[in-house]
């Protein structure tokens, strides 16, 4: 069995949300010889403490901040105003502030930097001690990228291991992030993104369309083999229990698992509910729409302005090993990504899947074009209001009719994490051919 040093985006709890597939590349590896040695936030641990025991014997070093210039990591927070969540934009555009401090403040937004920048200068050697002390072989970056990427690039030069970089989406020929930066900000951004891939072994992305930019933009500094895929994925057995489907009676339950921001606001699809919700003739009782997560105030004056307040409602957050109990009681489950989203997959799409239900989704990707097409798991639309609307009714009339869900399980186990950890094993295995 060899370790490897695993980054995610948050240095990385395997067991929050948002690092989904650290989770469960962690614990297939070692089915392949590779076994995860990790760097996780001490208050994400806690939090989730129940699922750390999801990936029984990894090493796993919970105190990274420690130092003696830790307290400097407290003070930055002190001094950094909350960013609204999803509009990362609104910190570099508009009219120049005024005043020193904000026009500084507003550079250092600029930059492409995450919350975890500060931790850095006493990270390496940390990082590095602990990947001497179990021997790790490679350095596996999973990462949005940010800092995760920054410290595997370094660890990489600093101790010869070789370096696989797993984005979790494109990044700096991505205008969702690149719009957001400063001019100096998009030269630190395609400086360090460009001295990350070429020290990688391979880069691996998890769309064929960010396969595809990646190749183009980098075609001529780098090979397109250097570029790799592999899609985002399910662990079956992560999740809970799958109540009974529901029948023909009953509500229409139409479930948004994830946030409403303003890159990927619901207002189009509000505009196309109340549409459907008319020309079915549909009370309050009839049907309903329930989100999680956060909505956005431009969502909500929608929800008011349409008169839909009464056949909307809001559910806590659940984290998504337990959340087939809430999926699978959904008529409809649905995908939702803004217009200008057409290089990415939304990760709710693989929790759809393990909670076997009808999946909805309205996207400008034509990859899920083909995966509905394959796994026959529901309908990709465009962002229309006329086709949203229409396939709410074909949804609504099938469960009337008690059509029964029949997706292709065959198709579905492609997306499940085995074949996926199975791909990454092969990466690595390439990756330390000849490594010291």
């Amino acid at each position: 069995m060899r370790n490897f040093l695993m980054i995610s985006p948050y240095y990385p709890p395997m067991n929050f949300v948002g690092a989904k597939r650290a989770l469960t590349l962690s614990r297939h590896l070692p089915a392949h010889g590779w076994r995860p040695a990790v760097l996780a936030l001490p208050e994400h641990l806690e939090r989730d403490a129940d699922l750390v025991p999801l990936v029984p014997d990894v090493p796993i070093d919970r105190g990274y901040r420690s130092g003696p210039l830790a307290w400097m990591a407290d003070v930055v927070d002190r001094l950094t105003p909350v960013r609204p969540v999803g509009d990362s934009r609104a910190a570099t555009t508009g009219p120049t502030p005024d005043g020193l401090w904000p026009r500084l403040r507003r550079e250092l937004r600029g930059l492409p930097l995450d919350k975890h920048a500060k931790f850095l200068p006493w990270a390496f050697a940390r990082a590095a001690r602990f990947a001497r002390r179990h021997d790790c072989r490679l350095i596996h970056v999973n990462a949005g990228p940010f800092s995760a990427m920054y410290l595997g690039t370094a660890l990489s030069h600093l101790t010869g291991l070789p370096l696989v970089v797993d984005l979790r989406d494109p990044w700096a020929v991505d205008p969702l992030y690149s719009e957001a930066w400063t001019a100096a900000g998009k030269a630190m951004a395609n400086t360090l993104e460009s001295l990350a891939f070429h020290r990688a072994r391979r880069v691996v992305l998890n769309s064929a369309s960010s396969l595809a930019l990646y190749r183009e933009a980098y075609a001529g500094r780098l090979p397109p083999e250097h570029f790799a895929m592999i899609r985002n994925h399910y662990d079956p057995d992560l999740y809970d229990a799958a109540p009974p489907a529901p029948g023909p009676d009953g509500p229409f339950r139409i479930v948004f698992y994830g946030h409403l921001t303003p890159l990927r606001d619901g207002r189009l699809f509000f505009e196309a509910y109340r549409r459907f919700v008319d020309h079915a003739r549909l009370a309050p009782g009839d049907t309903e729409l329930v989100t999680l997560g956060e909505v956005t105030p431009a969502d909500r004056e929608a929800i008011d302005a349409l008169c839909l307040r009464p056949y909307v409602s809001a559910h806590d957050w659940v984290p998504f090993t337990r959340s087939r109990a809430l999926l699978g009681r959904a008529d409809l489950l649905l995908d939702l990504t803004g217009p200008r989203h057409h290089l990415r997959i939304a990760g709710k799409l693989y929790d759809y899947m393990a909670a076997r239900r009808p999946v909805l989704t309205v996207s400008a990707n034509p990859e899920l074009q083909a995966i509905h097409a394959e796994t026959r798991l529901g309908r990709c639309v465009g962002h229309d209001v006329d086709a949203i609307a229409a396939a709410l009714s074909d949804f609504h009339d099938a469960k009337r009719r008690g059509v029964p869900f029949q997706p292709d399980d065959v198709a579905l186990a492609r997306y499940a994490a085995a074949p996926a950890a199975r791909a990454m094993a092969g990466i690595f295995d390439a990756a330390t051919r000849g490594a010291p």
